[in-house]
């Protein structure tokens, strides 16, 4: 069709006189406007598929770590990769379309149809590249809501296992005036010199788990899951000080055990995740 609507035209290029000056413009619009229509389209699909690959990568990069199963991470970073391959190539083939059409049109309607057919015929080639990316937009988004239901599993999944670990509240910072309020623990760090929170015995001190490899929760002032590392160190108020203070740990939570001074145990705390909703 393009080859003919050239042909139409040069033939009313030679014709001369009022005939060629009245069908001159409707020939030019029925061989340039097609290419520039398809260029338009073209251009949206690259487009499209631009901003399909930029959200696509956004929903893989924040579900790294999230995930009970990677296979569907796998398959979209595939088609993530697989498009980013062929969208340059098909940029490049609208930029070429683009500059063929806008030579096409610097000619002088009147004197030069051959090289407007020439011109417009180069424009129309390349976008075939395009063709490839039609249906990538579709595709990737397909592949992000599979990462975006395994992501929402895996919070499910870690609401569920994190609902049924000792949680304690980190209600304030402070000292003794807010231990005593004794609606959880305290942040003493202020106090110690080192990370530390603590709370009376009686208060929930001996509640607080002990073993080793302990899950717990902390909210408030500290929020997320920590693993417990044992007691670490055991010291008696009336002789020690703020230099007899473990060092090397994430958190430390402290408690006078029985309730009383010369027992003080602190605990080492590790944090090793955030909390989760459902």
């Amino acid at each position: 069709m393009l080859v003919v609507a050239i042909a139409l035209a040069t033939a009313a290029a030679v014709g001369g006189g009022v005939a060629q000056a009245t069908t001159a413009p409707a020939l030019w619009s029925s061989v340039h406007d097609p290419v520039a229509t398809r260029i338009a389209s073209a251009q949206r699909t690259v487009d499209a598929t631009r901003e399909a690959i930029r959200s696509a990568r956004a929903v893989l990069d924040s579900s790294t770590g999230r995930v009970l199963d990677e296979g569907p991470r796998d398959a979209l970073a595939a088609g993530i990769a697989t498009a980013s391959t062929v969208l340059p190539a098909a940029d490049r083939g609208v930029g070429r379309a683009r500059s063929a059409l806008r030579s096409a049109e610097s000619v002088p309607l009147l004197l030069g149809w051959p090289l407007v057919g020439r011109d417009l015929a180069a424009a129309g080639a390349p976008i075939h590249a395009v063709d490839r990316l039609t249906r990538v937009p579709a595709t990737l988004a397909s592949l992000s809501a599979a990462v975006r239901a395994a992501t929402d599993a895996w919070h499910a999944e870690q609401a569920r296992a994190q609902a049924g670990l000792y949680t304690n509240v980190v209600h304030a910072v402070g000292w003794l005036p807010e231990l005593d309020e004794c609606a959880g623990s305290v942040d003493v760090t202020a106090h110690y010199g080192v990370p530390t929170i603590a709370e009376h015995w009686s208060c929930g001190g001996k509640r607080f788990p002990l073993a080793a490899g302990t899950l717990i929760r902390l909210t408030g002032v500290y929020s997320g899951v920590y693993r417990v590392e044992g007691v670490v160190a055991m010291l008696n108020a009336h002789h020690a000080t703020t230099d007899d203070l473990p060092r090397g740990y994430e958190l430390l939570y402290q408690t006078c055990q029985n309730g009383q001074s010369s027992t003080m145990s602190f605990i080492g705390l590790t944090r090793v995740g955030d909390l989760v909703s459902p």
